[in-house]
């Protein structure tokens, strides 16, 4: 093996021709054909797909089981690797090709078949890019491990061996081992260099910034990777090593003005010190310590070195086109990879594989416009299932098209976002063609940005996981945006919050009830606080200014308390009033109050005292023990009085154990 990674390492910077590919594969133990043996004309090719391809090797043939391919185009398309499984499955039933159009720039592409149901099978891509004067250890490493030992292998062993070597899973390990080792690295370091900040004594506090700080820098990668760093796509290496010979401290002088000044702050032509970076806003570079941090450079080195052992892709991964690099959906399955197994069951935090989510997301979509519209179910069956119009009219189509522009749709437990990008991933597959019948025109961005801030939102108890589900969804913004007409990104506080979904109520009682909702002509002070949370809490969406995102969220946090105060005081004067009534019920009468009345009074008393004292200790402490959706999400409660879909992981729980709960009130109320 020691051989083969050397040779890799020696050869996949020559590749240049293809000779030097034939020469690969040759190295790497395959019977190889005669390189003169191309052609395109053979193949059948459709028209268009024949004025993309330049020519079609056949590199390797293994009793027509297997073959490999190498595939010249004429210019870069990511488009037609989606075709040519077609030509190639004509002449064998294990095909793999290699895609490029320069020489430099290559894509392994492997083909899988995924049984979908009883002889429905559909196609899976799973792609490696590599650029052959840029190629990642880990791109090495992977084709390091479809070496084969003997030319005259099984060619069901061999795709067998092509398998494993592109299974996602094999790259997300590695990557998550390394990443865990490096994040306890990063919290000694930070421990052993910050004796006297306060927020580090916590072990919760201190988890919390490592990974915000790890999460940040990994943004800066997908961020070179698009080139938006002033043009550099190894941006972050070349600054730390200007930074170190220059003997400063990476993370004092280049991160900390580049995350929360550069980043977080409108520019006159986006320049700064590091050159052309855009503003972004949206809240993820907003500095949440007052104290000075040092973070030595040695500890940011490891963490760099490790970084750039890895591809990473803007991209996100579709349930039949995957990229072994490393993409936004891992950051969610780092989140719950960190947590201890008992934690993780305890907090019901489970990573959903993706094509669960895809047919959760589906199913949910399907439902929701047969339930809203007087459309046959047949018609919207296709639309779903298989993306056709034809059967719809264009006032069936209209009527669609705006049924998911209305759509209003709720995790509870989001996690790190994954049903939330599912979601949004299937709204888009349904309205581009409903677009195209309509003739509505509308870029893949700012489809997005609609759908983010109009239809998505989720709650979670970890205030990691709502970080990590913003970043997905901002990530999935990126990817369309052009960095010459670049948006700032919207502040997504209160459409993502952290909360328990669960707790809204005190005892068993819900501190807004749904009449408080309703607009009236005589507006109660509640009224009047949750239109004044909602009108904020949109303004507060495309804020750009530091200083007045600072103030909004200070307002709406005050109104929040507010509203938990104005509920407990209620209830408070609701019990007490409830014990008046009752005691002088028996003393106005002039009889003896019975004993189970007796004891039904000194019950109100107490909580009414209960009440009043919980009060006390949440203002005391600043905790919010209560999470209440319909001042979060005031504008879906007072105009639909409700989510139209409720999507999430089914609930992991033992039931014997609900009693033991301490919102155990609340899940009746839920019944």
């Amino acid at each position: 093996m020691t051989d083969i990674k050397q040779f890799i390492e020696s050869h996949i910077p020559q590749m240049d021709s293809p000779e030097k590919v034939y020469t690969f594969f040759q190295g790497l133990g395959y019977r190889t054909l005669d390189p003169t043996f191309r052609g395109k004309e053979a193949w059948g090719l459709r028209e268009k797909d024949k004025e993309a391809i330049q020519n079609i090797y056949t590199i390797a043939n293994y009793q027509k089981r297997f073959q490999i391919f190498l595939v010249e185009l004429k210019a870069p398309s990511s488009a037609i690797i989606r075709d040519l499984p077609r030509y190639f499955e004509r002449e064998t039933q294990y095909p793999f090709f290699v895609i490029t159009s320069d020489y430099r720039n290559y894509t392994f592409v492997l083909v899988e078949k995924i049984r979908e149901d009883v002889g429905v099978w559909k196609r899976k891509l799973v792609k490696l890019n590599l650029d052959r004067e840029n190629a990642f250890y880990t791109d090495k490493w992977i084709l390091s491990e479809i070496a084969i030992k003997d030319e005259r292998e099984d060619p069901v062993k061999i795709y067998g061996l092509l398998k494993e070597a592109f299974g996602v899973q094999k790259v997300t390990k590695k990557f998550f081992t390394e990443y865990k080792k490096q994040f306890d690295l990063l919290c000694e370091s930070l421990k052993r260099n910050n004796k006297g900040v306060q927020q580090f004594y916590s072990q919760d506090k201190l988890y919390a910034f490592a990974q915000r700080f790890l999460g940040r820098l990994m943004f800066l990668y997908f961020l070179q990777k698009k080139g938006w760093l002033a043009g550099d796509r190894k941006f972050v290496s070349h600054w730390f090593e200007k930074t170190k010979a220059k003997g400063k401290n990476f993370y004092q002088d280049v991160l900390e003005p580049l995350f929360f000044d550069i980043l977080n702050r409108k520019r006159p032509g986006d320049q700064s010190p590091f050159g052309k970076i855009p503003f972004l806003n949206g809240g993820l570079f907003e500095k949440d310590y007052k104290e000075f941090l040092h973070i030595p450079n040695e500890t940011i080195e490891q963490i760099l070195n490790f970084l750039n052992s890895y591809n990473f892709t803007i991209s996100e991964e579709l349930p039949l086109e995957v990229e072994v690099a490393v993409n936004p959906e891992m950051l969610g399955r780092i989140f719950e990879s960190m947590l201890p197994e008992y934690e993780r069951g305890k907090k019901g935090t489970f990573y959903t594989p993706r094509p669960i989510v895809h047919y959760m997301c589906r199913e949910s979509l399907k439902e929701y416009l047969c339930a809203v519209s007087d459309i046959p179910r047949f018609k919207i069956l296709k639309l779903v299932e298989d993306k056709n119009t034809q059967e719809l009219s264009l006032e069936e189509a209209k009527l669609l098209y705006e049924a998911l522009d209305k759509v209003r749709i709720l995790d509870p437990a989001v996690g790190s976002g994954a049903f939330l990008v599912g979601m949004m991933q299937e709204i888009i597959r349904l309205k581009n063609p409903l677009a195209q019948k309509l003739s509505i025109k509308i870029t893949p961005a700012q489809l997005k940005r609609e759908i983010i801030k109009a239809n998505l939102y989720g709650i979670d108890i970890e205030p990691e996981a709502i970080e990590i589900a913003k970043l997905r969804l901002w990530l999935s913004l990126i990817v369309d945006e052009e960095l010459e007409k670049v948006e700032p990104l919207p502040n997504l506080d209160y459409k993502l919050a952290v909360g328990n979904s669960l707790i809204e109520s005190f005892r068993g009682k819900k501190l807004l009830e749904k009449e408080q909702l309703q607009q009236s002509l005589i507006e109660d002070e509640s009224q009047r606080l949750i239109r004044e949370f909602r009108k904020l809490k949109d303004k507060l969406l495309d804020e750009m200014d530091p200083e007045k995102k600072k103030s909004i969220r200070q307002r709406l946090e005050s109104i929040e308390w507010k509203l938990m105060e104005k509920g407990l005081s209620s209830e408070a004067e609701l019990k007490a009033k409830q014990a008046i009534e009752l005691g002088a019920k028996y003393s106005q009468a002039r009889v003896k109050m019975p004993t189970s009345e007796k004891k039904k009074m000194e019950k109100l008393i107490k909580e009414a005292s209960e009440a009043k004292d919980f009060l006390t200790e949440i203002k005391k402490t600043g905790a919010k023990p209560f999470f209440l959706p319909q001042v979060y999400f005031a504008e879906v409660f007072t105009e639909k009085g409700g989510f139209d879909i409720i999507i999430a992981n089914p609930p992991y729980v033992r039931t014997q154990k609900l009693s033991d709960l301490p919102y155990k009130d609340d899940l009746e109320l839920h019944l």
